[in-house]
């Protein structure tokens, strides 16, 4: 996600796992996401030679962290269809309960049509890969994003530092927690 607030723009990139393109540094063609083992500013410098703009700001999160900020947020509204049940539940049970460290009992999905979901199965709706399409991957990936976003529009301001506090242990930014609360404001805003 990169937003632009003078131009007021929000831009989503879904860039699918398997693309090749040519890291920033002399390691030549790979996977954009092998940019990651060359450290944090290689994936920054490559994305940057991708959408040909600066990128002045980042933040990062792994699959824990993510279970936890829509935790923090009180779950994701996404519309879960029919033939994705059986794939959310497969990542549920064997992989994203697990990272959640939850004690409570595994809550798996029954039933499709729009529902909130928690971290762990949120996680799950976005992973699922071999289903269908990359394209319907990224239709999922997106309505996690919008919900995401959803989730910090309906929450009053006075609770963001309380969201802020909750989320930044798990998140590796460059950004201070005043630059993340201003930004999230125009966001909101646009």
């Amino acid at each position: 996600v990169g937003v632009n607030p003078n131009t007021k723009q929000i831009l989503l990139i879904s860039i699918p796992r398997d693309t090749y393109f040519p890291l920033h540094t002399s390691k030549g063609m790979d996977k954009f996401t092998h940019a990651g083992i060359y450290g944090l500013q290689e994936s920054v410098n490559t994305l940057q030679d991708l959408v040909n703009e600066d990128i002045n700001y980042y933040a990062r999160m792994n699959f824990t962290s993510f279970i936890e900020i829509v935790d923090a947020l009180g779950g994701v509204e996404v519309d879960v269809h029919k033939n994705e049940i059986n794939e959310i539940n497969k990542f549920i049970k064997n992989e994203t309960y697990k990272w959640s460290g939850e004690t409570t009992p595994m809550q798996l999905i029954e039933n499709s049509g729009v529902q909130k979901l928690n971290g762990y199965q949120t996680l799950s709706y976005a992973r699922i890969r071999k289903n269908d399409s990359t394209q319907e991957r990224d239709r999922r990936q997106r309505q996690v994003i919008e919900g995401l976003m959803n989730g910090v529009k309906n929450l009053p301001v006075s609770k963001y530092p309380k969201l802020l506090d909750t989320i930044l242990p798990y998140v590796k930014t460059n950004m201070k927690p005043t630059q993340i609360i201003g930004l999230a404001g125009k966001v909101l805003g646009i």
